[in-house]
């Protein structure tokens, strides 16, 4: 089975493997730090579904509901951040990380909301 996906670095349309359930990475919402109006909780208008998996050294994030420009930040497990990214949270966003052989954290921003997700390889 394949999965089409639009490289962010490509215009064509190619054709990727089906990951794993193991190579899922579940991103879940932080609140973004607002200083004027940070001790107001707000909800969001809707869920947004962010697809995140790691398949063969490439990082995959596809958004259901686009949230403009993204920064994706990489920490190693002591907090330290090892890549920065910007990209378009309008196609789906492929980037090539490499192998990864210890535990990272994963987190995207975008101009509304901060993902959070951890990738532990096995």
């Amino acid at each position: 089975m394949y999965v089409w996906a639009i490289h962010a670095d490509s215009p064509l349309v190619q054709p990727t493997q089906s990951p794993s359930n193991d190579e899922y990475i579940e991103l879940t919402p932080k609140s973004k730090n607002r200083d004027n109006d940070s001790h107001r909780h707000r909800a969001p208008a809707r869920q947004n579904d962010v697809e995140c998996y790691y398949l063969d050294g490439n990082l995959h994030i596809n958004f259901e509901f686009p949230e403009g420009n993204a920064i994706l930040n990489i920490y190693d497990m002591s907090g330290t951040k090892c890549l920065q990214q910007p990209f378009s949270t309008t196609t789906t966003f492929i980037y090539n990380i490499g192998d990864i052989t210890e535990p990272v954290k994963i987190e995207i921003e975008t101009e509304s909301n901060v993902y959070e997700g951890f990738y532990i390889p096995l």
